[in-house]
Parts: structure tokens; sequence; C-alpha cells
């Protein structure tokens, strides 16, 4: 398939599927747009099997967070700024790729889910319809130090190779495909001397605590939405429900058994099906 397009839109890098010769080979897609936010350590390109196949009939639209990826670092990471960059973004949009730019669907995984339940409340009329994956509206106690500790690890480190930086972190996270998806942000150095992280790693742990926090308490959005959790997941429980609808009165809330926290990976075909259903 075809590259996607890419854009850099308010600092933000993104990859534009189902646009003109886009990445599906169907054609422009006319449905409402797309946007999938990526969780925390994560990049856009990490979604890029999933874009595809949500592109066959509509835009979609996947930007690397800000801190991530090739996206601009910042001072800070907390989800009012968040949700305001990127809807600045869409703002600027339409007229680079000739959408619309009336209204978007809006997923977003873990911290990404996070900032989709921001945009929703900051553009309830902009939202056509909202999918959270796997997280809640509420505060998360801390639960990374072991990345950040390995990553910091891999940095001091100065590392001349992947296969060495994954020897370096393997004593903080043993599984190793969660280091083969961190080492995806490990990119060369560009002095042709060892690699470096690609992401903002210092400003991420800085602004751990606003990650990790749920600013909103009155905030509600009532359009349709969908929470879509992973059945052996500690990320969502049924202690979650309330407050979830508390949010966001229309939602439903729909269960995928047996998958953990990665449940757009690890149960790919079940969760692109759900995301597509309920966005037909």
């Amino acid at each position: 398939m075809a590259a996607p397009e890419q854009l850099e839109v308010a600092g933000l890098n993104w990859r534009v599927f189902g646009i003109g010769g886009g990445d599906t080979g169907s054609g422009r897609g006319t449905g409402t747009p797309l946007v999938v936010l990526h969780g925390l350590f994560g990049a856009g390109d990490n979604w890029r099997s999933q874009a595809q196949e949500l592109a066959s009939g509509r835009p979609v639209l996947v930007p690397d967070m800000p801190n991530h990826g090739t996206s601009a670092h910042t001072e800070d990471m907390d989800y009012a700024a968040v949700a305001a960059r990127i809807w600045e973004a869409l703002d600027a949009m339409p007229q680079m790729i000739g959408l619309s730019g009336e209204s978007y669907a809006i997923l977003g995984h873990s911290m990404g889910g996070k900032a989709a339940m921001a945009m929703a409340f900051a553009r309830p009329e902009a939202t056509e319809r909202l999918i959270v994956a796997d997280i809640a509206p509420r505060r998360y106690p801390p639960r990374h130090e072991e990345i950040f500790a390995a990553m910091e690890a891999v940095a001091a480190a100065g590392v001349a190779r992947r296969g060495e930086a994954d020897r370096v972190m393997e004593p903080y996270i043993p599984e190793k495909p969660v280091r083969l998806f961190l080492l995806k942000s490990l990119v060369p150095a560009g002095d042709g001397d060892g690699y470096r992280w690609q992401l903002n790693l210092e400003g991420l742990r800085r602004s751990y605590d606003a990650i990790s926090d749920w600013p909103f308490t009155d905030e509600r959005y009532g359009g349709p939405a969908l929470f879509v959790t992973g059945g052996a997941s500690p990320y969502v429980s049924e202690r979650d429900h309330p407050a979830i609808s508390a949010h966001f009165p229309e939602a439903r809330i729909e269960t995928i058994p047996g998958v953990g926290h990665w449940l757009h990976a690890e149960a790919r075909d079940s969760f692109v099906e759900i995301v597509r259903d309920f966005l037909s």
C-alpha cells in the first residue's frame, strides 16, 4: 500500500489515510473524518494498520501527540492544552487536504483516550462521536516508573546499537514486547554516534502527574460515545462505570474478553470491527 500523506500542522506531525490515492487504495473517503490519538510513549505510526482498515470510506487523521514521535516538544502535557493544540491543527487542516472540517469522530487509547475526552468537552459541536480505548475518566496512580527508569538508563548509557539498548532495559522491563514497543522511539542520533530517544523523555517525566490526572469535574459530552475495554486489563473496571456515565450519559461500554491494555493490537480485528460498527 502507498505511504500515508504526512503533514505538519500546529507543531504536530500527522499521517493522513484515505485521502486521494490514500493508504487504503480505495480512493477518497467521504465519511466523517476519524482522528486517532495514541497513548503514552507511542507514536502515530503504531496505529498504521488499524488506520488503514478504518480509512475505508472515511479519512483517518493520526498525529504524533505532543512530545512524541516527530511532533513538537512542549513545556507541559495537561489535557486542556493538548486538546486545544489538536483542535487548532484540525481547524487548519480542511483547506490543506480538502475536508469539510465541520465535525470529527475521535478515537483515543489510554493517554490519547483522555485527550479525546478533553477534546469532546472543549468542542462538543464538532465531535460527532467519541471512542475511548481502555481508559477511564479518573486519576490513575503512578505505574510507569520502571519504564521511565529503563529509558533514562538507555539515555545515560549512550548506546551504539538497538540490541545494547534492549539489554540495558531488560532488568527494568522483563516483558520483551514492552521493550520492543518502546524501542520504536529509539532513533539514530543523527551525528553517526549512537542512538537517542525521539520522544521528549524529560518533558514526559516532568508532565507525568498531569498525564495521570483527571482535571475535569462537571464537564459532560452528550453525544454518542463508546468505551472499549480489555477484559484482562487493570485500567477499567465496573467501578469506573458510574464516572463514565456521569461524564458521558450516552456512553456504551463494550469489553473484549481476555485481552489487556493494548487491546487494539492484541485483538486488532475485533477492535477494528467494533469501532467500524460504531462509526457506521
